[in-house]
């Protein structure tokens, strides 16, 4: 499952067909939120802070043509309203498509979930059990992967060609840098800090590690 964060960001970064990818190994299938189509399309057609609007309209096309659109049933809602209600008690952030995700997460057993929102992770962690563990990745780590998959050289010109879209992607492949380009370990690096930043603050449902390709292959 994929939430609207990763699937705006990866359209921006011109990688539809490589998230596509990533979520249809091992017979699975990528799938989204019904009602996040309606949001998506609308934040597309702003194309705000987004340099290439016209990439990222064809972009979403393309993705959204390869998605299974799913809706949460009652059940669903209902253990999805008391994650919110958990986390407003424990005074953490947590909003209503995140917490139908990680409803729909548990109740259909799905493989894994893939959020832009660090918020919702550690927030899911502190709000305690019953969660799954190690079935949620976060950006960097699916950027990671795409990094391993496609290379270096490939992946920086997808993400400098769009710098404001993530400030901390942005930096890790030198985006600002009027030198010569970023080494392959230093990408790596600045990847791998911001996932093991999370993970200590999300042990217990983030994958453990950087790069997803066990994970999904």
């Amino acid at each position: 499952m994929v939430d609207n964060d990763i699937a705006l960001k990866l359209c921006a970064y011109a990688s539809a067909r490589d998230l596509v990818d990533l979520g249809s190994a091992r017979d699975h299938s990528l799938t989204m939120l019904r009602v996040a189509r309606y949001a998506i399309d609308r934040r597309v057609q702003k194309g705000r802070g987004i340099r290439d609007v016209d990439n990222l309209r064809r972009e979403w096309s393309v993705l959204s043509a390869a998605v299974d659109w799913i809706e949460p049933t009652s059940e669903e809602i209902e253990f999805a309203a008391e994650l919110e209600q958990r986390a407003l008690s424990s005074n953490v952030e947590l909003d209503g498509g995140e917490s139908q995700l990680f409803a729909i997460l548990i109740y259909r057993m799905s493989p894994l979930l893939l959020t832009g929102d660090k918020r919702a992770i550690v927030a899911l962690e502190s709000i305690g059990h019953p969660l799954p563990t190690e079935r949620v990745a976060c950006l960097e780590q699916v950027i990671f992967t795409l990094f391993q998959r496609i290379g270096a050289d490939t992946l920086r010109k997808r993400i400098c060609n769009e710098p404001a879209v993530d400030r901390s992607l942005s930096i890790s492949f030198a985006c600002y840098s009027r030198s010569r380009p970023t080494s392959d370990v230093s990408i790596e690096e600045g990847l791998t800090s911001y996932v093991v930043s999370l993970q200590r603050s999300a042990p217990t449902i983030l994958i453990r590690g950087t790069d997803l390709s066990s994970v999904v292959s």
